[in-house]
């Protein structure tokens, strides 16, 4: 879909969104006849429907912010932006590495992702793109305060 699309969506989705909202304020507060039971039932109904738009909504935006994530995932790990690489780092140390030293080792790695950067490397590190995950990390031979860790 292209962008002139989605705005007309997006146009589309506030007008019917603004039409139920002046509607229901309006039965809200211009009603005399607070017993009425269609406009009761309106009003619920009303309710429903703006509660059903937001929910859509939101179901949306989390279904894009999936997608973009999965997409940052099959990127190359030099290419991959460092928040990605830290929840994949996390992942790596938790399935292979005991409890007791995974605080540690993540601190460690973390800071050699954003201060020395020497994890933005291909050498540095094994990334299968496919599978989404960290394979080896060959650094963690070759740097000293890692060594204990092997």
């Amino acid at each position: 879909m292209d962008t002139y699309h989605k705005r007309l969506d997006g146009v589309i989705y506030n007008l019917h969104k603004k039409r139920f909202t002046n509607e229901l304020n309006y039965l809200q507060n211009n009603s005399t006849d607070t017993d009425d039971t269609d406009i009761i039932a309106r009003i619920n109904h009303l309710l429903l429907i703006i509660e059903a738009m937001d929910e859509e909504n939101k179901n949306q935006k989390a279904d894009i912010y999936t997608n973009l994530e999965k997409y940052e995932y099959k990127k190359k790990w030099f290419r991959i932006k460092t928040i990605y690489k830290i929840k994949k780092i996390k992942e790596y140390v938790e399935d292979n590495f005991s409890e007791d030293v995974q605080d540690d080792l993540y601190n460690i790695l973390i800071d050699l992702l954003n201060n020395t950067k020497k994890l933005n490397t291909k050498r540095a590190v094994e990334y299968d793109m496919d599978e989404e995950k960290i394979l080896f990390m060959p650094i963690m031979e070759k740097e000293e305060i890692l060594k204990k860790f092997m």
